[in-house]
């Protein structure tokens, strides 16, 4: 997985135009070959791509170690191994707010959506639990400002798996730039 990482920030693999943006941590971590496990090496970037594991057998040491790529301190591997669970529980029905326990009492000014691991987690659980569909879910993770597009593929991964792939509006598919790498990287 590490490998695939690499190539990805080196050739621009799986991309439509080549790599357009990337964390200091993830950069450090694929250049050196480890994980980051500072304090301040707990951005968000291993809670942006750990939802797939939703989808896995993986157990929660699996999940550590797919974090622990880029992001190895605890409070990212933990954040990971809590989201996964999430998702998971989404999957089995469980509902919204049983896993976003009392997010949807907490105004909007109170939400941080900046780089640091938790307020992503809280954010796109926030953006859940405060919304009914999957346009209004991406979009209050986008309007909750700063680090929107790593907030907003959480939340919408969390949503996707709520309402499926069927609540994507059709007008985002149709604006997307680069269907079949996508396609060619999922199936």
């Amino acid at each position: 997985m590490r490998q695939r990482f690499v190539q990805w920030y080196r050739e621009g693999a799986y991309t439509v135009d080549g790599l357009f943006d990337i964390g200091n941590t993830t950069a450090y971590a694929l250049d050196e070959g480890k994980g980051r496990s500072g304090e301040f090496d707990n951005g968000n970037g291993s809670l942006m791509r750990i939802l797939p594991l939703a989808f896995t057998e993986a157990d929660d040491e699996e999940i550590r170690a797919v974090s622990a790529i880029t992001h190895a301190h605890n409070i990212s591997c933990d954040a990971c191994v809590r989201m996964v669970h999430a998702a998971r529980r989404l999957l089995a029905g469980v509902p919204i707010a049983d896993i976003a326990v009392s997010l949807d009492k907490v105004p909007a000014d109170e939400i941080r959506s900046g780089g640091f691991v938790r307020d992503t987690e809280k954010a796109a659980l926030w953006c859940l639990a405060n919304t009914s569909s999957y346009r209004d879910c991406v979009l209050a993770a986008v309007n909750l400002g700063d680090d929107t597009d790593t907030t907003a593929a959480v939340a919408g991964g969390l949503a996707g798996i709520v309402y499926g792939m069927d609540a994507i509006p059709d007008e985002w598919l149709q604006a997307l730039r680069g269907k079949d790498t996508i396609e060619r990287c999922l199936f």
